[in-house]
């Protein structure tokens, strides 16, 4: 949730209805990784994560690694990524 005392937003209003990558802060690689397989996914940087983790839009983590061999694995396994 938006706190305009904290300027916090809560991670379940970024995930809103999409699929969502929450990668450490900074962290280009993993929005080219994102954007090179063509899934519609948002990438948020979060502080307190060192590596990545995609949350599905119902705010489940459905994966979360630091190698991005294991994302594609991951996309595949969720029927998101057709190689």
């Amino acid at each position: 949730m938006n706190s305009a005392d904290t300027g916090r937003v809560s991670t379940l209003d970024l995930v809103g209805s999409r699929w969502t990558l929450f990668v450490g802060p900074g962290d280009r690689s993993w929005r080219a990784t994102t954007a090179s397989v063509g899934i519609d996914a948002q990438v948020h940087d979060l502080s307190t994560v060192d590596d990545a983790v995609l949350v599905r839009p119902d705010g489940f983590v459905a994966w979360h690694s630091a190698t991005r061999a294991s994302f594609q694995e991951a996309l595949r396994d969720l029927g998101l990524w057709h190689t």
